[in-house]
């Protein structure tokens, strides 16, 4: 894959849920999803991500599948999936106490083409009380349909100070 990255747009919030839309398009067939800081305002949770349709709304079937490789430093690695989901789940995350070292890259592979699946891998690290966690990560949309943007949402409590930058993959 080529490594030329063009910036198309960046979102903060503060808030239980986030829509970045009218990031994907016909200009690129990869993007690169940076998330440069996550804190939880009430416990150490994960963040889930579900795609935005050409009407800008979150696809919330049961049309995700993923699978998930978590190591830690304190045990031994885990493994979580799912099939049938209605979003994408285990992106790293960090209590607001412990906001060193929290970071997530994802890669979404031909989001607008609407006669493909949208496919993502993901990786990055976050914290959990003492423990520092790191995640990789691959998942796909099961519907062949136009996808314009995508939704992030917390598990649990507010999502503070959520940043995330969006880029076309020459």
């Amino acid at each position: 894959m080529a490594t030329n990255l063009q910036f198309i747009k960046s979102a903060t919030a503060t808030a239980s849920t986030l829509n970045v839309t009218n990031c994907f398009n016909d200009a690129y067939d990869f993007y690169n999803i940076l998330v440069s800081d996550y804190e939880n305002s009430s416990a150490t949770t994960n963040f889930n991500i579900r795609l935005l349709d050409s009407s800008g709304n979150s696809i919330s079937a049961s049309e995700y599948d993923y699978a998930t490789h978590i190591t830690n430093s304190n045990a031994s690695a885990g493994e979580y999936k799912a099939t049938n989901n209605s979003f994408l789940r285990y992106f790293p995350a960090t209590h607001s106490t412990q906001k060193v070292g929290v970071g997530t890259t994802i890669y979404v592979y031909k989001p607008y083409n609407s006669s493909s699946y949208t496919f993502l891998n993901w990786q990055g690290t976050g914290w959990s009380g003492t423990v520092m966690y790191g995640y990789k990560a691959i998942g796909v949309h099961k519907s062949a349909e136009q996808i314009t943007g995508f939704q992030v949402y917390a598990n649990s409590g507010t999502m503070i100070g959520f940043e995330v930058s969006v880029y076309g993959v020459k």
